[in-house]
């Protein structure tokens, strides 16, 4: 259909649904945002699979994400009050709240974990005030600390039983469990075991309703050459890091 712009001239409005495909060089290990960092697979599926407090928009301004608003900052920018978008849940249909926020950035300043995060969030400490709202003290006042609330939850009730020195080695790093727009659908593998692809498809129960494309495919490949080959048979639509 079509939407009157603001400007009196018509705009084609977005359609829900459609598959949109892309292809990356390498394979995903941890799809799991306290250890994604480190591999550039792992960090763009991540993005579309997790959601944080908040997030950065088309144009890398902050704003609120799972929050349902911006923190509210307090103690001369040293303290920060979060409080949730309430009946938040996970993908599995669990309920999201405070103390998924309070496991999730603990987890990330155990040094056991080793996560490439751990640096930004060693003075920080972390306490539920309720179900739906968290706050946050730091030692000192940062004008970049907010940034790191884009970071995504981890569900407790899925890895609250992983010990942590196990983690990289868990299931759920190719099965996960977030709370963004995107949700995995169907996993293919290889004869070796190795991804070779990954189906992900909205998730109705993300707040504001979810994207409008209803599925995401991504192929993996070993090198670069392959992926430009399977770019130019059409066996992708994209391509990523090229």
């Amino acid at each position: 259909g079509w939407l009157l712009g603001l400007t009196g001239e018509k705009a084609e409005a977005p359609k829900v649904g459609g598959q949109f495909s892309e292809g990356l060089v390498g394979s995903p290990l941890h799809l799991n945002p306290l250890l994604a960092p480190a591999n550039d697979v792992d960090m763009d599926l991540s993005r579309i699979i997790y959601a944080g407090l908040l997030k950065f928009d088309e144009q890398l301004n902050l704003g609120p994400d799972l929050a349902e608003s911006f923190p509210e900052i307090k103690n001369g920018g040293k303290e920060y009050i979060v409080k949730l978008r309430a009946n938040l849940t996970w993908h599995d249909g669990q309920a999201l709240t405070a103390d998924d926020v309070v496991f999730t950035y603990e987890l990330i300043q155990n040094p056991d974990l080793q996560s490439p995060l751990r640096l930004s969030w060693n003075r920080v400490e972390v306490e539920k005030l309720d179900e739906r709202t968290v706050r946050l003290v730091t030692r000192e006042a940062s004008a970049s600390f907010l940034s790191n609330l884009t970071v995504g939850l981890l569900p407790k009730h899925i890895w609250e039983n992983v010990p942590v020195e196990s983690f990289a080695l868990s299931k759920f790093n190719l099965e996960p469990v977030g709370a963004g727009p995107y949700k995995v659908a169907e996993i293919k593998r290889g004869r070796g075991g190795e991804v070779k692809s990954m189906s992900l498809k909205t998730f109705p129960r993300y707040h504001g309703g979810g994207p409008f494309l209803k599925t995401v495919i991504f192929k993996f490949y070993e090198t670069a050459d392959e992926l430009i080959e399977a770019y130019q048979g059409r066996e992708v639509g994209a391509v990523g890091y090229i």
